[in-house]
């Protein structure tokens, strides 16, 4: 169910939000998608509608990924409105956890599913220029399922507002980075420098 709404959002939304946004997408040859591993998408968070700029991704590559998931706050999840999110692959965490296990369970069952996740690190929106550390559940995701990380630059999100989309001043340029390389990690504080290593990879590649 997942797949065929992503899919039909994709050939409703991919057109309209290339050219509305004036969206470009760079650096797909520099991936080296192994189709035997679960993928994470792991992008930076500059506004709401960023979960939404994956459809922009050639139709080749989402065939790639899709179906996708991604985790949202259990607080919005139970919400009415929020039903359409679920049918395009949202899914609940917990607000508050006190293993890594008990937070990121679901993550990793879709993960070993080989099923793709979209993850924003930081966990929440960034205004650019604020610094905010990744959370280090991303590092633990990847090496507990063997599943390769693929960065992703989001640039120009901030800048949305109605008045800029009608009048076509938005630029969203979407950058695909190489798979970022995970090594064995033996504690939480290992798992925070390497995601950490990440957003700078996704920043500056």
């Amino acid at each position: 169910m997942v797949f065929l709404a992503q899919l039909c959002t994709y050939v409703f939304l991919h057109l309209p939000l290339k050219f509305i946004l004036r969206a470009d997408v760079q650096g797909i040859e520099q991936l080296n998608i192994d189709d035997r591993r679960a993928i994470i998408i792991a992008a930076n968070h500059h506004a709401k509608i960023d979960p939404f700029l994956i459809y922009l991704l050639p139709f080749s590559l989402l065939l790639k990924i899709i179906p996708f998931y991604q985790p949202t706050n259990e607080y919005h999840y139970h919400k009415w409105w929020f039903k359409i999110f679920i049918l395009l692959g949202a899914y609940p965490i917990k607000r508050r956890a006190f293993t890594y296990e008990d937070l990121l369970g679901s993550t990793e069952y879709i993960l070993k599913k080989g099923h793709s996740v979209m993850i924003f690190p930081e966990a929440q929106i960034v205004t650019p220029g604020s610094k905010v550390e990744a959370k280090p559940g991303i590092i633990y995701m990847a090496k507990h399922t063997d599943a390769q990380i693929v960065p992703m630059y989001i640039k120009g999100s901030q800048q949305i507002g109605l008045r800029d989309i009608f009048m076509r001043k938005v630029k969203i340029i979407l950058t695909m980075r190489p798979i970022f390389p995970i090594v064995d990690t033996i504690d939480r504080k290992e798992n925070m420098s390497l995601a950490n290593k990440l957003m700078y990879c996704i920043y500056h590649g």
